[in-house]
């Protein structure tokens, strides 16, 4: 079988095959042939005029942070194009934040010495030296002169917006900002005292076996970034454990923690065992994973939201919808990757403790907004809601969302909705 040989052009047969579903919602369905052959072929004399000579990035914020993206579908495509081709010619993947979860989980719970090392790069975007971005793209050797011509522009373009290092918002840079990455995974992966290393976008986590001096270790991971970027030590956690796990016969002690880390939208605690794993002589720690204490502030944060919204408006079915929506599961289409993607209370956090006290918690909370008439919001709700709709409400639990894999199912347009009281959070 003949290997199909992978087109790095600029064409409308290429531009074209960037084309994702959500694209054609503004097209009527029997058009869709006529779309998609004008929209490539825009895209085409787009791709080889540079972008027509124009800026084609359109500045926004994303939360409270400049953001930007590509003004036209027709530019985009070309994006796209360029993003494909540089990941086609590089190593560069992005591993899942599963994955990365379940791999720090698994080192972890070993009984071994360990420190783990959870660090933060300060403006992670926006502080990539532009000198070097475009050393980097340069020294492509298998990246199409075209394609380089469109990686600079951009930057410029991005330059005369008032942007710094790479756009924040758009998927090119995620690729770029891996490209600029890679020496300092490499390095690191490759040290001597490493069990485990992990990145996911900016946020880092690095297993090792204590050999090293921490604070000398920090100013080497410090020196091995990326000229420009920085550790945010405001989010930098060190935590070590300096001896192997022996069993815990008080289960006092037990319950206290060793240490607790944050990472990827989990808290993770760990614990001495009270009984023995498979062998007496090489316990394994015990680890919860709780949703981390952030994550957790803005649940209740977009619950109360939800009350001042309802308090306005009396949509009573849209509080319900929105609770749901908190409380449950749903698809969603990836816009970068045009891909059905599962998404909620479970599937946002697979990997949390069966017994979740983050859960629980959530629910007391919600329980709460209808119950206690406590606090200046909630004591006015039983003037404003009926019984029936309180019952509704207390229908709805984060725990049996999770458990039970509840599911719900709204329109694309209704999600909008939904989203609105908490979209500029």
């Amino acid at each position: 079988m003949r290997t199909r040989i992978y087109d790095h052009s600029y064409n409308a047969s290429t531009l074209a095959a960037t084309l994702r579903r959500h694209d054609f919602k503004s097209a009527p369905k029997p058009d869709w042939d006529t779309f998609r052959q004008a929209i490539s072929a825009e895209a085409a004399i787009s791709a080889n005029t540079i972008f027509h000579g124009k800026n084609p990035l359109v500045k926004f914020h994303l939360k409270k942070k400049p953001a930007f993206r590509v003004g036209s579908l027709s530019d985009d495509l070309v994006v796209r194009k360029l993003a494909q081709n540089i990941k086609r010619i590089t190593t560069l993947h992005s591993p899942a934040r599963g994955r990365l979860v379940k791999n720090v989980r698994h080192f972890l719970d070993e009984g071994v010495p360990y420190r783990i090392y959870r660090l933060d790069v300060r403006q992670f975007y926006e502080s990539f030296s532009l000198i070097e971005l475009r050393s980097s793209i340069s020294s492509l050797a298998k990246l199409s002169p075209l394609s380089k011509q469109h990686a600079d522009s951009l930057l410029d373009y991005h330059s005369s917006l008032g942007g710094t290092g790479l756009p924040r918002g758009m998927a090119l840079s995620a690729v770029l900002a891996d490209l600029m990455m890679q020496d300092f995974d490499s390095k690191v992966c490759s040290g001597a005292s490493v069990y485990f290393y992990g990145r996911y976008v900016d946020d880092i986590v690095i297993v090792t076996n204590t050999s090293e001096t921490k604070e000398d270790y920090l100013l080497l991971l410090a020196g091995l970034l990326p000229s420009g970027l920085k550790l945010n030590h405001k989010k930098t956690t060190v935590c070590t454990v300096a001896e192997k796990c022996k069993v815990e016969k008080s289960a006092l002690k037990a319950a206290v923690p060793r240490f607790l880390v944050d990472y990827l939208g989990y808290q993770f605690s760990v614990y001495d065992p009270t009984t023995p794993g498979t062998s007496e002589k090489s316990p394994h720690r015990v680890v919860r994973t709780e949703i981390a204490p952030t994550k957790i502030k803005k649940l209740k944060r977009r619950i109360v939201r939800i009350f001042v919204d309802f308090e306005k408006t009396a949509d009573a079915q849209l509080l319900i919808d929105r609770i749901k929506f908190l409380t449950s599961n749903f698809s969603v289409i990836d816009k970068n990757t045009a891909k059905k993607k599962l998404a909620g209370v479970y599937f946002g956090y697979p990997a949390l403790s069966p017994d979740s006290k983050s859960l629980s918690e959530l629910d007391h909370f919600l329980r709460n907004a209808v119950l206690s008439n406590k606090g200046r919001l909630f004591k006015k709700w039983p003037a404003i809601a009926t019984a029936a709709l309180t019952r509704k409400v207390l229908a709805q639990s984060f725990k049996k969302g999770f458990s039970d894999k509840r599911f719900v199912y709204f329109s694309p347009v209704r999600i909008g909705e939904i989203q609105e009281c908490w979209r500029y959070e």
